[in-house]
């Protein structure tokens, strides 16, 4: 576990004690540790980061189950379903090639990855089940349309993809709303898109709040 410094770090829990809670793919996916090394991991090490992670599936599980205010936009809905993810971001193609131990370890590892490919699409379902895939009401909408053509120029100097720049504008339209939304992601380029356009509209930071997941179970603020 991280050292927890109060304020920086906080566990899944205390997040989900918050007012509204918006997950992007790449943090259900994976945590970020997982994301930096999983290239030049093991197959065995791989599998094991496949376990810890169904852990985490679990418990998200139970916290839609008891209500919390866990969220998701459409669009990621759509790319969690869609089940490609983490396959072409995240995993190099292998070969069975080898000794028959090696083997047997990258077929164990390939049934891990369907299994997790399988769980992110049934905590997908339960969050469209629960009710929680955003859906802007009309006057959400219209601020929503306002910033989207505003902030524009944003998606291409960060190279965002409309997934990302619509989890982005989704999460600040709710906050002018009066909404204290916290946005958790392991994209950097989200971040700082976040960052230019709180400062551009004199918003308070507290009501766009930004977390990485950090860990399995930990988040770390941004700001």
């Amino acid at each position: 576990m991280i050292n927890q410094i109060e304020g920086i770090y906080k566990t899944l829990e205390e997040i989900a004690k918050r007012d509204f809670v918006l997950f992007d793919t790449s943090s259900l996916s994976n945590p970020l540790k997982v994301s930096q090394s999983i290239d030049s991991a093991s197959i065995n090490e791989k599998i094991i980061m496949f376990e810890e992670n169904f852990q985490f599936f679990c418990l998200m599980k139970e916290y839609l189950e008891k209500g919390t205010h866990f969220y998701i936009t459409q669009l990621v809905f759509n790319e969690i379903q869609a089940g490609g993810y983490s396959l072409k971001k995240n995993i190099k193609k292998h070969h069975l090639r080898g000794n028959i131990e090696k083997n047997r370890a990258l077929l164990d590892f390939r049934r891990k990855l369907r299994e997790k490919c399988k769980e992110n699409r049934s905590l997908a379902n339960l969050f469209q089940d629960y009710e929680r895939v955003v859906k802007l009401n009309s006057n959400e909408q219209q601020i929503y349309d306002f910033f989207y053509n505003k902030y524009l120029i944003l998606k291409y100097n960060y190279d965002l993809s409309e997934t990302d720049f619509n989890f982005l504008i989704s999460g600040i339209s709710l906050a002018k709303t009066g909404k204290y939304v916290t946005f958790v992601s392991n994209d950097f380029d989200i971040f700082k898109a976040r960052r230019r356009i709180v400062k551009s509209e004199d918003m308070l930071y507290k009501t766009t709040r930004f977390f990485i997941r950090k860990s399995f179970l930990d988040f770390e603020m941004m700001g």
